[in-house]
């Protein structure tokens, strides 16, 4: 798995918070698993948004996926 940081800026919405967005790549995932893990993730953490997920399937391993996710998360 890779974690990048892609842009940092203040959130306009919130005074004292800054917006952080992060893309995350999975190279093998299965796909269920993953989008359980995703969907708890967001509702557990209220300061965690996914703006973009995208799920590949190779021909090579049918059973495991590809992913990418972008994550905003504010931080105060």
């Amino acid at each position: 798995m890779t974690t990048r940081l892609n842009s940092e800026s203040s959130d306009k919405r919130y005074a004292g918070y800054r917006k952080l967005t992060w893309g995350i790549d999975v190279p093998r995932v299965g796909f269920v698993q993953f989008a359980s893990a995703v969907a708890a993730l967001e509702n557990e953490e209220p300061l965690i948004e996914i703006t973009n997920m995208q799920i590949d399937a190779g021909r090579e391993d049918v059973e495991m996926q590809h992913a990418l996710i972008t994550v905003n998360n504010l931080v105060k």
